[in-house]
């Protein structure tokens, strides 16, 4: 007798097989596959910001590098802004891989995977499938994708970073600090503005110090914390400066006491930040929204649009994002544009909302590790003039993944999960990548290069 399926055991099934795939890596791998192969195996000429400084820059820097391989001319084989870490690491396995294009790029997508691998293997088990949908918004980023399918430093950057603040982050009692100041080393030789991981890397130090006994040598690990700054002096000894000597004029900001790069940092905050806390509903969202410190970040933020040049200026670096092309085509008063005089305000009251969260509910020295990291990196754009969406996107997703991350690890009475709103970001990131990476790409871009 032939047996009929109902619709309760189809749906059963569908919940039981979208919890399996949910508890694994695979699909995050699959789909990450999906948005870069095509793009890896492009051969469009101008697709991007990204396609130009990889032919421009970094081909040629890990041709030349290798030519003369083990040997590294810091100043000669600096070619682009950055520091020539992963240019030199990519000559090293093209001994392997040869120095053609997609090869290379392979290589680059490997270490954007391993970034995800990571942040996914740091969740706890019985929190694996809220793990995916948190990680899906950064996968299916037009930036963290673009990054992954052409040759530039931004992913492999990305990646010691995140494991530098993984490791000061978690397990004290594990961990060594030294592991942190290697990441954090490398970090910075492959962008040398990195250097801000020496703020985690030095609070990790101090607790090794005050929780090591009399004798130990563990009361001298705050001083790992100079291990970026010992690579960013090397650095600034060969090039006289912060970039490579020809980088000068275009990356140094000439604009006094201009904070436009913060107010682009908080905008980017207010855009994404919102998915990440609605999340996980937190006590009483209105009574956490309607305190001081909330205040003091949204006058933080009026405070910084006000002060800062927002208008739309190719010529000094304002550009390269959908927030610049908002920019071009919205209000502007008195130079500063609207977009930034409404999302810095409330990026800055969601940015001491959050931190506050961290404070309550995990601790204040993971608190003030997670809050004093992010000030740390913003920080580092103040002297850069070049203020592009690629230098934010990514690396705010991270801190707002890591961020759930450690509420999930040290708050175990957390259960109520709204995994909807990550998936709704994911759906737009996607279709963010579509219009731009892809369109630009295979047909007509609806946004500027970058």
């Amino acid at each position: 007798m032939a047996t009929t399926t109902t619709p309760t055991q189809v749906a059963t099934a569908g919940a039981f097989l979208a919890r399996k795939l949910g508890a694994s890596f695979a699909p995050i791998a699959l789909l990450f596959a999906l948005l870069c192969v095509p793009l890896i195996l492009s051969d469009a000429p101008d697709a991007n910001g990204y396609t130009k400084d990889e032919r421009t820059y970094h081909l040629p820097a890990v041709r030349q590098i290798r030519a003369r391989w083990p040997r590294l001319d810091i100043v000669s084989d600096s070619l682009s802004a950055a520091s020539p870490g992963y240019h030199y690491f990519l000559a090293t396995v093209s001994l392997i891989t040869t120095t053609e294009t997609w090869p290379l790029r392979f290589v680059t997508w490997l270490v954007s995977l391993a970034l995800l691998w990571l942040l996914w293997g740091l969740f706890p088990a019985h929190s694996r499938p809220l793990a995916t949908a948190t990680l899906l918004p950064l996968v299916c980023s037009n930036f963290f994708v673009k990054g992954a399918s052409w040759v530039v430093t931004d992913n492999p950057a990305l990646l010691c970073v995140a494991v530098t603040l993984a490791m000061a982050l978690r397990d004290f009692e594990r961990n060594s600090v030294w592991g942190c100041a290697a990441l954090g080393s490398a970090a910075t030789f492959i962008r040398q503005m990195n250097v801000w991981t020496a703020f985690p890397i030095a609070l990790r130090g101090m607790h090794e110090a005050l929780s090591a006994k009399p004798k130990s040598l563990r009361r001298f690990a705050p001083i790992a914390a100079l291990a970026p700054v010992a690579i960013l002096a090397i650095l600034a000894q060969y090039w006289h400066g912060l970039v490579p000597p020809k980088w000068h004029v275009v990356s140094y900001q000439n604009e006094s006491g201009s904070a436009v790069s913060l107010c682009y940092i908080l905008a980017v905050f207010a855009i994404f930040g919102p998915f990440y806390r609605l999340a996980l509903p937190i006590g009483d969202l209105r009574e956490e929204i309607l305190n001081r410190w909330t205040l003091l970040g949204a006058v933080s933020g009026v405070i910084l649009a006000s002060i800062s040049r927002s208008d739309y200026s190719k010529a000094m670096g304002r550009f390269g994002g959908y927030l610049w092309a908002a920019v071009a085509h919205l209000p502007v008063l008195s130079s500063r544009s609207i977009v930034f005089l409404i999302l810095a305000p409330c990026g800055g009251a969601l940015f001491a909302n959050m931190s506050l969260v961290l404070f309550r509910f995990v601790g204040r020295e993971r608190g003030i590790l997670w809050l004093g990291s992010y000030l740390a990196w913003a920080a580092t754009f103040l002297p850069n003039r070049q203020i592009f969406q690629r230098y934010f996107e990514p690396t705010t997703l991270v801190f707002l993944v890591l961020w759930l991350l450690l509420l999930l690890q040290y708050w175990p009475e957390l259960r109520a999960k709204r995994p909807q709103w990550l998936l709704t970001l994911a759906v737009v990131q996607v279709l963010i990548t579509l219009a731009t990476a892809y369109s630009r790409t295979f047909g007509h871009g609806l946004f500027p290069a970058y």
